[in-house]
């Protein structure tokens, strides 16, 4: 199982990836190996597939950042509910004490 971090980094990657294949293209271009007409059609079809590959694959991360934003947001809730009881636990005895006249 990746983490998140993972799963960024090889979208990192894979467009860093298309964007150096891009580039070189253009290289051969300049270098008189590939003429400006292949350079321009083929940037259009890597472009087209990268957008597809990053559709599918944000499209799918999307659906974990919610259920990490669900599951995450029912711990905090839990959290909260611990703080504030123990905050009126904590209350609750310090006013006993002052009732006995423990805190004077």
């Amino acid at each position: 199982m990746s983490t998140k971090a993972d799963v960024y980094a090889a979208l990192n990657t894979i467009n860093r990836g298309f964007a150096d294949a891009l580039e070189s293209l253009k290289t051969l271009q300049a270098e008189g190996v590939l003429t400006e007409l292949c350079v321009h059609d083929h940037t259009i079809f890597a472009k087209e597939l990268l957008a597809g590959l990053n559709y599918v694959i944000l499209n799918r991360q999307q659906s974990r950042e919610l259920e990490d934003r669900e599951h995450f947001g029912k711990m905090r809730v839990t959290i909260e509910e611990r703080n504030r009881a123990h905050e009126e636990n904590t209350s609750a005895r310090d006013t006993g004490r002052d009732a006995l006249g423990e805190n004077e």
